[in-house]
């Protein structure tokens, strides 16, 4: 059995048997099937049989117990056993926990695999059909998973989307479908990085193992998908900017607070996976356009993510600094940082080892850069100070929940008849356990903060 027909008839069975069901004895029936189609393309590759159990066996214990117990726990197991055999299949030297790994990456970086691939695999030499793959469908997966993203992270682009009716399409049965060919590809069109084996120890070529399988595409498919991608994510800006300065109103049913709490994860998501994508493509030497076409579309990345830290700072402003937004400044910081070493990586300058090693300590030092704040003060400070416009009071138990680093700065500032009582019986107590303390039991902070105090209460007296 060609692996492109195992992968066919294997997306055709999951999505019989999990369309409109929820998880159950399907798990096992799946499990069955995958494994067959497993074992006869093992049979077929002339594989030893150890390789079928190593394979194949545990994969097949795993969704029977899914499909039989139903707990979470088994659930993972098969799901994760399932890219054992996946890379199993594809080169018998990977180590089990290293495909689970690469397995994971497999759903989200390769699913155009199953597309190239199975044209490779029926031997499709038409050059109409391989640009309808190359240069139709990948970009249009490409287009609705990261829709999905920008819908999230951009409320008014979701807002648009709605106005289209898909009802012809039958979303929910594509959706299956999308699943059961990612399922298709983590079996049979398993990736595993060329990088991987180099890092493993020098040893003796296995007779029976095989090689890894990487399908080809036609010439710059990857600038027309970037460009695919620039196209929706210029959309997705266009379409917020009009929205907020050229009309000045939201789309029907949208508030200003949905418009701005929404989608940074998903933002920071998607650009995530652009950058791990592009880290992908570049790892061989490419095209000029396929240069151009990624620098457009990090461009645009950076734009959008200038656009939601603006976002963020509105948000502040209408409902008050806490340390989750200044965490979303922060993890907009870094992700910027990381588009900037990609366009590096597009110009050639750096490979894919220094990509992954600069962006390590860009998190390592953005995380220490951070740190070095006191963040409860400025909080506490700004929000005294700049009362949250939409609510129209500053929100006290928030700020008495950092402890004791900003008790002198919310006394100065709020009259103690505002105070809750356990509020006011806190700074009581801040004062006694730091006449208590040792001297090496006592921060800068908690100096500066008693200090603050006495004189407050010295004045006030």
């Amino acid at each position: 059995m060609k692996r492109s027909t195992a992968a066919i008839l294997l997306c055709i069975v999951f999505t019989i048997v999990f369309y409109h069901q929820d998880l159950g004895v399907n798990v096992l029936i799946y499990g069955v099937f995958a494994s067959l189609f497993a074992v006869l393309f093992l049979i077929t590759a002339k594989r030893p049989s150890h390789h079928l159990a190593l394979a194949v066996l545990p994969f097949l214990l795993a969704t029977s117990s899914a499909g039989i117990n139903g707990t979470t726990v088994a659930v993972f197991v098969a799901f994760a056993s399932f890219a054992v055999m996946g890379a199993q299949i594809t080169n018998p030297r990977v180590d089990p926990i290293s495909s689970v790994g690469m397995g994971f990456l497999n759903f989200i970086l390769s699913p155009f695999r199953l597309f190239t691939g199975t044209a490779r695999g029926l031997q499709v030499d038409s050059k109409l059909q391989g640009k309808i793959i190359s240069y139709v469908l990948l970009p249009a997966c490409f287009v609705a998973l990261f829709s999905l993203f920008y819908a999230s992270a951009n409320p008014v682009f979701e807002k648009l989307l709605e106005q289209i009716n898909w009802d012809f399409l039958r979303a929910d049965f594509f959706w299956v479908l999308f699943l059961g060919a990612l399922f298709s590809v983590v079996a049979f069109r398993f990736y595993i990085p060329p990088i991987y084996f180099k890092l493993l120890p020098t040893s003796p070529k296995e007779d029976d193992e095989v090689g890894t399988y990487e399908p080809s595409l036609l010439p710059n498919t990857w600038a027309v998908i970037f460009f695919t991608l620039s196209a929706l994510l210029l959309f997705v800006i266009s379409s917020d900017f009009v929205y907020r300065f050229i009309l000045h109103a939201m789309p029907e049913g949208l508030n200003r607070s949905a418009y701005l709490h929404r989608g940074i994860f998903s933002l920071i998501v998607s650009i995530l996976l652009a950058i791990g994508i592009i880290a992908f493509v570049f790892q061989r030497k490419a095209t000029k356009l396929e240069k151009i076409s990624a620098i457009f579309f990090m461009v645009l990345n950076l734009v959008f993510i200038a656009q939601n830290a603006e976002k963020n700072f509105l948000y502040i402003a209408e409902y008050g600094m806490t340390m989750k937004r200044l965490g979303v400044f922060l993890y907009l910081f870094m992700t910027s940082i990381g588009v900037v070493l990609t366009l590096i990586l597009i110009n050639g300058r750096m490979d894919l080892v220094q990509l992954v090693r600069f962006n390590s300590y860009n998190i390592v030092y953005s995380l220490v850069l951070f740190s070095c704040f006191n963040w409860p003060r400025v909080i506490t400070s700004h929000n005294l100070s700049h009362v949250p416009a939409a609510t129209g009071q500053v929100d006290l138990d928030y700020l008495f929940r950092f402890g004791d680093v900003n008790l002198d700065i919310i006394q100065k500032h709020v009259d103690p008849s505002e105070f809750a009582e356990r509020n006011q019986y806190r700074i009581e107590r801040f004062k006694q356990e730091y006449e208590e303390a040792g001297f090496l039991s006592r921060t800068v902070y908690d100096r500066i903060v008693y200090r603050n105090i006495i004189e407050y209460e010295s004045h006030a007296e």
